[in-house]
C-alpha cells in the first residue's frame, strides 16, 4: 500500500509539474540545472539535453548574471524564499523577461542540498513597467527643461539650489552662484522682433551651456535672465568663469544696433560665493541669492557687460 501511495503522490507531482504554466527546475547549488519541466522547450526552445547539466550563466543577459545571487556563492540553506527578474535568452536568440523564486531544500533521497526554482515570463508585465520608467523620465525632463532654449529651467534652478545649499551647510563644501541678465534685451526685440529675440536667447543659452563645467547648473530662471549654480568653486573661480563667459557671449557678435553698451549682445553678471562656516550662519538661501542679484545691479549701475561679486 505504501508502494502505491507513493507511485500515486509520483504522478500526481510529475502530472502538476508538467502541465504548470509555470518553468519548474532543479539545481545544483552551483547553479547547475539537474532537471526542467517539460514546458521550458514549448516556451523557450530548448530540450532537456540542452539545459541539463548547464549553468543558467549560459543563457541569462550577461547584464543582469550579478542578480543571481544563488549563482554567486550563496549557500544559504534557510527555508527563505527568494525572488530575481532577469533576461533569458531563448534558443531563437531573442530574450524575455523571467521572474524566478527560488529556494535551498534537501534533494529527493535527503542527501545532498539543491536548489528548487519556479519561474514564468513576465516579459510585459516588465515592459509595461520600462515604458513607464521612459515616460516618468520623460516627464521630469519635461517639468524641469525651459522649452525655447532646452536647458534647465527656474523649477529644477530652485529644487538644485536648495541642494546644493544644503550640502555646503551639512560638509562645508564651497559653492559659488552666478545671476546674469542679457543687456538691453527689451530694446533687442524691439528692434529686432521676438523671433530673432528668441534665436538670441537660444545663442546665449548655448554658449552659457558650453562655457561651465559638468556639475554646473545652467537654468532659465526669467525671460533673459540665467541662474548657474556652480558646486564647488570658490569666490576667485566664480569670478573668472563669469568674466570668461561675459567675454564668450560678446564674442558671438550677435548685432545689437540699439544698445547703450556695446553694438553686440553682452551679458551683465552678478556673483556670490557661500564660502565659510561662519557664512551658514548668517547666510541663508534666500541672502545668498539676494547678494548675487544685487551684484547683477551693481554690474548693470556700472556700465554693464562686465562681472561684480558680493
Amino acid at each position: 500500500m505504501a508502494e502505491i501511495q507513493l507511485e500515486r503522490n509520483e504522478q500526481l507531482y510529475r502530472h502538476i509539474t508538467e502541465n504548470s504554466t509555470d518553468f519548474i527546475s532543479l539545481h545544483t547549488l552551483d547553479g547547475k540545472y539537474t532537471y526542467i519541466s517539460p514546458n521550458y522547450y514549448h516556451s523557450l526552445g530548448y530540450s532537456l539535453n540542452e539545459m541539463v547539466g548547464k549553468s543558467p550563466y549560459d543563457f541569462i543577459h550577461n547584464e543582469d548574471i550579478k542578480k543571481i545571487k544563488f549563482l554567486n556563492g550563496n549557500r544559504n540553506t534557510s527555508a527563505e524564499i527568494k525572488t530575481v527578474t532577469y533576461r533569458f535568452r531563448c534558443k531563437n536568440g531573442k530574450y524575455i523577461w523571467i521572474e524566478s523564486k527560488y529556494k535551498n531544500v534537501l534533494s529527493v533521497d535527503k542527501v545532498l542540498d539543491e536548489i528548487i526554482c519556479i519561474s514564468r515570463d513576465v516579459t510585459k508585465n516588465k515592459q509595461k513597467l520600462i515604458e513607464l520608467e521612459e515616460e516618468k523620465k520623460s516627464l521630469k525632463k519635461t517639468v524641469y527643461t525651459d522649452p525655447l532654449t532646452g536647458i534647465f529651467n527656474r523649477r529644477y534652478f530652485s529644487r538644485e539650489y536648495k541642494k546644493t545649499y544644503q550640502e555646503y551647510l551639512r560638509d562645508q563644501i564651497v559653492f559659488s552662484l552666478l545671476i546674469i541678465d542679457i543687456d538691453y534685451f527689451k530694446k533687442y526685440n524691439d528692434t529686432y522682433g521676438h523671433r530673432n529675440g528668441d534665436r538670441c536667447l537660444i545663442k546665449v543659452t548655448d554658449t552659457l551651456a558650453k562655457g561651465v563645467r559638468k556639475n554646473d547648473s545652467v537654468c532659465r530662471i526669467g525671460g533673459e535672465e540665467f541662474g548657474i549654480i556652480l558646486p564647488n568653486t570658490n569666490k576667485d573661480e566664480a569670478i573668472s568663469l563669469a568674466e570668461r563667459l561675459c567675454k564668450q557671449v560678446e564674442e558671438l557678435k550677435i548685432p545689437h544696433i540699439n544698445s547703450d553698451v556695446c553694438t553686440y549682445v553682452t551679458v551683465s553678471i552678478g556673483v556670490s560665493t557661500a564660502n565659510t562656516i561662519i557664512d551658514s550662519v548668517n547666510l541663508n538661501m534666500e541672502k545668498l541669492f539676494s547678494l548675487a542679484d544685487q551684484a547683477l545691479y551693481e554690474s548693470k549701475k556700472s556700465g554693464r557687460n562686465r562681472v561684480n561679486f558680493r
